[in-house]
Order: C-alpha cells, then sequence, then structure tokens
C-alpha cells in the first residue's frame, strides 16, 4: 500500500469537513509520526475503504488512526496512525490545536468518522 493512499485519503476526510491541510480553522496541520501495522496482503487495484478516526487531543494535536479494508474480500489489510501537530504555517511555528476543531471530534461519534 502506498503511502499516497493514506494521504489521499486524509485530503477527502478533511474536504468532506469543509477544511484543507492549510486550513483547520485558521492553522494548518502537519504529520509528525507515522507507524503501518500490515494485516494482510492488498495489490494494486484493490478497491480498499479507508476508516478515519481521530484520537488523543492534546493542547497541539491529535492522532489520526485508519483502518484499511478490502472491499471484495471484506478483509482489514492495515491500521495505520499518523500523529498531526497544527502548524502557522507563516510563522513556522507550532500552533494550539482550535477548541471549535477538538469539541466537533469529541461530540461527533467520540471521535469516529
Amino acid at each position: 500500500m502506498r503511502p499516497t493512499c493514506a494521504h489521499e485519503a486524509r485530503l477527502q476526510f478533511l474536504e468532506s469537513l469543509g477544511y484543507t491541510e492549510l486550513a483547520v480553522e485558521g492553522v494548518g496541520i502537519i504529520m509528525t509520526d507515522a507507524a503501518a501495522q500490515y494485516k494482510a496482503e492488498a495489490f494494486h487495484g484493490d478497491a480498499l475503504t479507508f476508516e478515519l478516526a481521530l484520537t488523543d487531543f492534546h493542547k497541539y494535536g491529535f492522532d489520526l488512526l485508519y483502518r484499511v479494508v478490502d472491499d471484495k474480500r471484506g478483509v482489514e489489510v492495515a491500521r495505520l496512525k499518523a500523529g498531526i501537530v497544527c502548524f502557522d504555517y507563516a510563522r513556522r511555528k507550532i500552533a494550539r490545536l482550535p477548541e471549535g476543531f477538538a469539541r466537533r471530534f469529541e461530540q461527533e461519534q467520540g471521535g469516529q468518522v
């Protein structure tokens, strides 16, 4: 599985909420770390579903969790985790997580999308 698949899933997720990586309630976001746990094989051309959830909110960011499922076989093929922090691109500094953003996910399904 290519890292670009997870990046595309993140972009689509943000877009569905009216955000971009550069515009999340006045700040941008940046990935600080990533981890992958592969569970089953997946191949080029497979249709995959990415389920995303936000967790572990802190004053500068959160963790973004992915569950990747092969649509045809119904098999989980991977679990991914990305550490995300808010970033002020104009000042080139880490920024505080907007309170409204975190609150939105605490209210909506406990952070799951």
